[in-house]
């Protein structure tokens, strides 16, 4: 695994292009892809330090996507940055192991600091813990207050 390479997985190019150029400029190897189909065949050949994943994708979805990672058994770090940010969803990718969910449009700030906190084990996994909690214990909240509540619960830097 590459500590710093970086998988997009998303079928609208501007996204794609707006993920890669955001972290190739603070110095992440970031590769690009458009199909699950895609990344799965990457994935075998260089698994990278981290994924970012649409969920609405041509052919299998990027919630499929993470139900295959998660039954095989897979360790690869994974952000949901989706338009389609409903609490549900979270919930579900969440359970399936992704770290975190950033609902589109986020800034290249949000899109950084995200990366920055998947990319550390230990902070990743108390973020994912106090987002999944925070889901769970208010569902009639947006992803956005959720995700609010978090940041305000973490120490500075989180």
């Amino acid at each position: 695994m590459d500590n710093d390479h970086i998988l997009v997985i998303d079928d609208d190019p501007s996204v794609r292009f707006f993920v890669e150029e955001a972290l190739r400029r603070i110095g992440h190897t970031v590769v690009g892809v458009a199909t699950a189909e895609e990344a799965l065949v990457r994935l075998a050949k260089h698994p990278p330090a981290l994924m970012i994943i649409d969920l609405q994708l041509t052919g299998m979805s990027g919630m499929k996507l993470l139900e295959k990672l998660h039954g095989a058994g897979g360790d690869v770090p994974s952000i949901v940055l989706t338009a389609h940010g409903v609490p549900f969803n979270a919930r579900e990718a969440l359970a399936l192991g992704a770290l975190d969910f950033l609902p589109k449009p986020c800034t290249t700030a949000e899109l950084r600091t995200t990366v920055a906190g998947a990319l550390d084990p230990a902070r990743a996994a108390r973020h994912r813990r106090a987002f999944l909690d925070s889901l769970v214990r208010h569902p009639e909240q947006s992803v956005d207050q959720a995700r609010q509540e978090v940041s305000s619960q973490q120490p500075e830097g989180m």
